[in-house]
C-alpha cells in the first residue's frame, strides 16, 4: 500500500488544509523515516504522541507533518 507526507500551517486564525508534500512511497516505515528527518531539519519540532504527528516551526510559523496511507 502506498503511503503519503502531508505538511499543515497551523493558524490559530483559520483552519489551513493540509497540502501532499510527497505520495506514493511505498511502504509506512520509508514514510514515516521521511516525516521525522524532515521535520528533525528544522530548529525547532516535537512530535504529538498522541496523534503520531510531528510539528515544526520555520519563518512561515507553525506546521504539522505525518503520513498517511493514500486513497
Amino acid at each position: 500500500m502506498p503511503y503519503s507526507i502531508f505538511v499543515r500551517k497551523i493558524d490559530p486564525a483559520r483552519r489551513c488544509a493540509p497540502e501532499i508534500l510527497a505520495c506514493e512511497i511505498e511502504s509506512e516505515g520509508e514514510a514515516s523515516r521521511i516525516v521525522r528527518h524532515l521535520a528533525t531539519s528544522f530548529g525547532e519540532f516535537g512530535l504529538d504522541r498522541g496523534r503520531c504527528v510531528y510539528w515544526f516551526r520555520n519563518t512561515g510559523g507553525l506546521h504539522e507533518i505525518w503520513s498517511a496511507a493514500s486513497n
